[in-house]
């Protein structure tokens, strides 16, 4: 029992409270107790249904941001999935016409080898060739048709730092392109991977910046480079646009290498 007056507990048969002498009614104390314990239970109960309203409106709203970061997920990797799709088509068709350009250029070569010396005729027969054969040179236009495929896939591609990027090994794999110093990597690749275009050996090694980066090695100094292959396996299926390097687009395959796509800028 709580004394009245001073609030303090006394003992259930106390007639008097033995800490402040104020007498004590049971009647009077009993309806005022159940009263205060009746206001208590009411109040732990409106507490308890606030609390627990306040959860479900949490679980609902988490539930409604979830689904709706799912739908985003599934429309962005089938844009990249038809975007990767209208690439590789378009570097098929880049890599029929520049086939035919070089067997083109080659007849080219044959033919002015055989008429070397022969009469004006056939000089202009040659002169007459070169130019039908340079016709169909320009059909290398439809390299166009990639790059435009290339800046379609940059929309949904994801930027990563140059520290995370070099966390995913690199595949042995390029495209074709001008290669300044003939070491094997384009100039558009070696300007991505930040060795030099016009040096076959950036850091002066010894070992050429190729074949460094097949074996794993930091073409930029000493040692291997920093692979994760965690981090790699995880980025498998996506397309990444490096931040410190305008334009230029990388696909981490399902092998966990990352493959150069070109520059879109």
């Amino acid at each position: 029992m709580i004394c009245l007056s001073c609030k303090k507990q006394i003992p259930d048969k106390a007639d008097v409270c033995p800490f402040c002498d104020t007498p004590v009614s049971h009647k009077e104390q009993v309806v005022k107790e159940i009263s205060i314990r009746r206001w208590q239970r009411w109040f732990f109960y409106g507490v308890l249904i606030i609390v627990f309203s306040g959860m479900v409106g949490v679980v609902v709203k988490v539930y409604s941001i979830n689904s709706k970061i799912l739908a985003e997920m599934a429309t962005a990797q089938r844009t990249i999935t038809e975007k990767e799709t209208a690439a590789v088509k378009a570097q098929k068709d880049l890599q029929i016409v520049q086939a035919e350009a070089a067997k083109a250029k080659a007849d080219i070569d044959n033919v002015q080898s055989e008429l070397s010396g022969k009469d004006e005729a056939l000089a202009t027969k040659v002169a007459e060739l070169e130019t039908t054969i340079n016709e169909k040179i320009k059909i290398t236009a439809n390299y166009e048709l990639l790059s435009t495929a290339l800046k379609n896939i940059s929309v949904a591609a994801v930027g990563i730092s140059n520290e995370d990027l070099n966390k995913i090994p690199v595949a042995d794999v390029w495209p074709t392109g001008l290669d300044t110093d003939g070491d094997g990597l384009p100039d558009d690749v070696e300007q991505a991977l930040g060795t030099s275009a016009t040096s076959t050996d950036t850091d002066g090694d010894s070992f050429s910046d190729k074949m460094e980066i097949s074996g794993g090695f930091d073409p930029l100094g000493a040692g291997r480079i920093s692979i994760d292959k965690d981090f790699a396996d995880k980025q498998r299926g996506k397309v990444f646009k490096q931040s410190w390097a305008g334009g230029y687009l990388w696909y981490v395959g399902t092998d966990g290498l990352r493959y150069f796509l070109g520059k879109t800028e």
